[in-house]
């Protein structure tokens, strides 16, 4: 049966305008994901006794306006009697009317109030549930939300006052000596990096939050970090050789293996490309040094493809062809920007494993980042001010658990 992509989209529409059903629907731009959402909230009104039970959450004001607008279009449209001519908007017409019958039914008065309909950003979505319940969600009535400059001033500032801690004889003080000595008593370099981490502070704090008390939370902390990294890697390291270009994973290896060899012949002890003596084939997934080793041969060290290669990459003159066979590799590698760009990645790709002395700095930092964070809600407290993350953290305490939901998320539903 011959494939028709066309008669495939439309099936895919409608089966997503099935209200019943959920759905992620992926596509590139301009193909009409804005109009299929719209044609679910408009579906979705048409079923419910009030419009504030149907949300609708973008990421941006300038999404949440447009879609907001393209809807009371249609419903305009629709009380105006109008008409359309393509098919998709023949369908979000039809969904208005639905939407209109129900309007007059229930005396909605949507195209004159249309502050009902509940389409919002996340950020004011998650300021909404933090204004509903102060006290619980501990917002504290926090007077605006901030971004931008203001707001990564006060990071600067929480992580600044962590260097107070340095005053006290306890644990605190020790870890923040601790991680300035790693940073060579760098202030500046602190300040920027805790900073930093205040800023992306969702992404971490739920984790390091409950801290690390014993020997057997640690090492088990320490597997599951050094997992993640390893997984990472091997992802990153799966691209590279999927990108490979046909035939050079069958000459590579060999060329690879005669640079080894020849830089242990002239004794070039410590030359990464020595990992690569043993190479029969093209190094596993979990292979990350000989990977890098690869990348650096292939590679200069501004990241841009070699031109010319000699005895300290492995390939003396008066060779049997060696070097203008890894000279022909390079050659056809040389137009391929994605497969050159995925090697600067894999040379800057991190060892998936840590050392002693990095372990014991990481869990210093497990103990610091949470009262760094309490530095910052302070900082902010004084001010009367907040950030997107510290709404959203509100938010979720306000809104509880799957196990112990708060009375806002029951009355959300």
């Amino acid at each position: 049966m011959p494939y028709d992509a066309q008669a495939e989209d439309v099936s895919a529409r409608a089966d997503a305008l099935d209200v019943a059903r959920s759905f992620i629907v992926q596509a590139p731009a301009g193909s009409g994901k804005t109009e299929l959402l719209i044609q679910r909230y408009l579906r979705l009104l048409a079923t419910v006794d009030h419009p504030e039970e149907i949300l609708a959450i973008t990421f941006t004001r300038k999404a949440a306006l447009e879609m907001q607008l393209r809807v009371l279009q249609a419903l305009r449209q629709a009380q105006a009697g109008g008409d359309a001519r393509e098919p998709h908007q023949r369908t979000t017409l039809h969904a208005a009317r639905a939407v209109l019958a129900r309007d007059r039914e229930l005396g909605w008065r949507l195209t004159e109030s249309p502050r009902r309909m509940r389409i919002l950003t996340l950020d004011a979505f998650c300021a909404g549930i933090a204004r509903s319940l102060p006290l619980s969600s501990g917002a504290g009535g926090a007077a605006r939300t901030v971004a931008d400059a203001e707001v990564t001033s006060m990071y600067s500032a929480a992580a600044a006052a962590t260097l107070d801690y340095l005053e006290h004889d306890d644990e605190l003080g020790r870890v923040v000596e601790q991680i300035l000595e790693h940073l060579d008593n760098n202030a500046r370099l602190y300040i920027g990096y805790l900073s930093r981490m205040l800023a992306s502070r969702d992404q971490w704090l739920s984790i390091v939050g409950s801290g690390i008390s014993d020997a057997q939370q640690a090492d088990e902390a320490r597997r599951r970090l050094e997992d993640n990294i390893a997984r990472f890697n091997a992802r990153e390291l799966q691209a590279l050789v999927a990108g490979l270009p046909r035939g050079v994973e069958h000459e590579l290896p060999a060329l690879l293996r005669y640079a080894a060899g020849t830089l242990h012949e002239h004794g070039r002890a410590g030359h990464p490309a020595l990992r690569l003596r043993e190479l029969g084939s093209l190094p596993p997934t979990d292979g990350l040094r000989q990977w890098q080793a690869i990348a650096g041969l292939l590679l200069t060290k501004k990241g841009t493809w070699r031109k010319k290669i000699d005895r300290r990459d492995g390939f003396p003159p008066r060779d049997d062809g060696q070097k203008q066979a890894f000279l022909d590799v390079l050659e056809t590698l040389r137009d391929d920007d994605r497969l050159r760009d995925r090697l600067r990645r894999i040379r800057e790709l991190p060892p998936p494993e840590y050392t002693d002395s990095q372990w014991r700095v990481l869990l210093g930092l497990f103990r610091l980042l949470p009262s760094a964070a309490g530095e910052l809600r302070r900082l902010l407290g004084e001010r009367g001010i907040s950030d997107h993350i510290e709404v959203a953290f509100s938010a979720a305490n306000a809104l509880g658990t799957a196990d112990a939901p708060g009375d806002i998320a029951l009355m959300l539903d």
